[in-house]
Order: C-alpha cells, then structure tokens, then sequence
C-alpha cells in the first residue's frame, strides 16, 4: 500500500506529542505523523464523525480527540478505517486491540483477523535485529504462531518486506540498504 510521505518544518504541525518532522498520509482526513519523541494518527473530524460509536467512546491515551498514539491507540484507527490498511495491519490492530482494549472488537473483527492469519499460516515477520561482528542480525518469527523463530545473518543492512515465508527469509539475498 503506497503511502504518501512529507518532511515537515518542525514548527509547521504541532502534535500531542511535539512538533511534527514527518507525516504520511494514509487517506483523505488520516495523517501518521512522527516527532522527534513519538507520534501518532490525527484523524479529520470529517474522519471522527464516520469512526464507529463503541471506537469513537474509548478516550485516547494523549486525551485529545481526534489523535491516536503509535503504540497502542493507533489500533482503534486501523480498526475503525480498515480501507487505509493493509490486512496484516489490521490483524496488528486486532492484535494491539486484544492486548489493551478488547472493548473495542468485534465478533467481526476477530474472525476477519483468524481467517487471514489462516490463509496465510506460511508467514513470518521480523522480530527484531541487531549488529555483531559478522553483520546484521535479524530474528524472524511465524505469524501463526509466535514461539517458532529462526535468524539469519546479513553482511550489510536489509530491507525485508513486512511479511515473508520461512524459505524467502533462509535462501532469498534481501536487498541492502544504501542510506
């Protein structure tokens, strides 16, 4: 899913959670934006007004209608506007959902979640990485199941889509990034 991307004069923007360095657009009335610190969705009051009822109710951590913090709150967004969403995004923000506001699922979100996770039992994702001295590092786990996890290591830094299968992440050279 392409999303359109903006640096930002810092002063331009101000946000819950500082002066806004980047944004990216993820539709008409729905802005991710990054700070220096943190960051988050800020959602039109064109937006808000169409967000379900039970999603609308659930306050944001920052407080403030109409922003969603990047850890969890973020989830309430995709939730309410999957069409911005990749469909890995949105079984994220069920995920996120389940965690730490199950209030705000529904029958319909759970099962839409389960069945792409089942039509999709052959993913993995990055876990995390890091550096040692033969390269980068990263460890990968299964979408399905969270406790099956392999890693790999790579003599520059890759750039691995999102999701991928077992046999892509052990026997595919990953692009390097260039910076």
């Amino acid at each position: 899913m392409e999303r359109k991307h903006e640096s930002l004069d810092c002063k331009s923007v101000q946000t819950p959670w500082g002066p806004a360095q980047d944004s990216y657009e993820y539709g008409p009335g729905l802005l991710f934006f990054s700070t220096s610190s943190h960051g988050g969705f800020r959602v039109s009051a064109a937006l808000m007004r169409r967000m379900p009822d039970h999603l609308r109710k659930i306050e944001p951590f920052c407080k403030k209608i109409g922003w969603y913090e990047e850890d969890c709150d973020w989830a309430l967004v995709a939730l309410a506007f999957p069409q911005f969403f990749t469909d890995y995004e949105f079984v994220q923000a069920v995920q996120t959902a389940a965690h730490y506001m199950p209030q705000a699922l529904t029958e319909a979100d759970k099962a839409k979640a389960r069945a792409w996770l089942d039509a999709n039992r052959e993913l993995w994702t990055t876990g995390s990485a890091g550096t040692s001295a033969a390269g980068w590092w990263i460890n990968a786990y299964s979408l399905v199941d969270p406790s099956q996890q392999i890693s790999r290591t790579f003599s520059g830094v890759p750039t691995s889509p999102s999701t991928f299968t077992q046999t892509e992440f052990l026997n595919t050279d990953w692009p390097i990034y260039k910076g």
